[in-house]
């Protein structure tokens, strides 16, 4: 955050939107770093997430149904308040017909505090 707002803002942003190419000469993909970040790095992170919660569910502590419920109402309510909230707060207007998409920024806190 220090350095996006400094001086050095506009080379912090360019910097970022360097192409990085992956591939052959026909077949490549050409994205910049901050895709190759938001959608390829947080691909992988999910997925090993996934794979941490299938192993929890399948052979953890998460695989009896009494140990389970709080994770999964947790899950659920992180649904539904962000969606309450965003409809509470645009109850009229343009922005009504949106949507409120919760999003999971703590799930290696979770998971860790599962543990």
């Amino acid at each position: 955050m220090l350095i996006a707002n400094s001086r050095f803002a506009d080379t912090f942003h360019h910097f970022w939107e360097t192409k990085f190419i992956v591939g052959f000469e026909d077949f490549n993909i050409n994205q910049s770093l901050h895709h190759w970040i938001n959608d390829g790095l947080m691909s992988v992170f999910f997925f090993v997430v996934g794979l941490e919660l299938k192993r929890e569910i399948i052979a953890g502590e998460l695989r009896n149904p009494r140990n389970a419920i709080l994770p999964i109402v947790a899950a659920v309510c992180g649904m539904i308040f962000p969606a309450l909230i965003y409809t509470f707060l645009n109850p009229t207007g343009e922005a009504n017909h949106g949507w409120g998409v919760p999003m999971a920024t703590d799930i290696a806190f979770a998971l860790g505090g599962l543990r």
